[in-house]
């Protein structure tokens, strides 16, 4: 199964791992240099499948949430106090 990256990009952020267990983690929010919040994300798997288009199997993984599943799969914070509560929550 493809794990979640420790650093990723979306829509003009970086993502950058806190911290995270079997289920949930803590991303950092950089625009630029700039630290600007924390995300909070249920994680979530993906089954494998075949995409005819492409003619391929994508293979098992974990996604992030999309912001259609945002409130509820994933949250933003501005501190890591905040963010770490919620992470507690889940």
């Amino acid at each position: 199964m493809l794990r979640l990256p420790e650093s990723l990009k979306r829509y003009g952020t970086t993502l950058k791992l806190v911290m995270r267990c079997e289920n949930k983690a803590i991303y950092s929010q950089y625009y630029g240099d700039d630290l600007v919040g924390y995300e909070v994300v249920k994680i979530r798997i993906l089954k494998s499948r075949f995409v005819k288009i492409f003619n391929r199997i994508e293979p098992e993984r974990e996604t992030y949430p999309s912001t259609g599943q945002w409130g509820i799969y994933g949250w933003t914070y501005m501190t890591l106090e905040k963010a770490i509560e919620r992470y507690n929550q889940l």
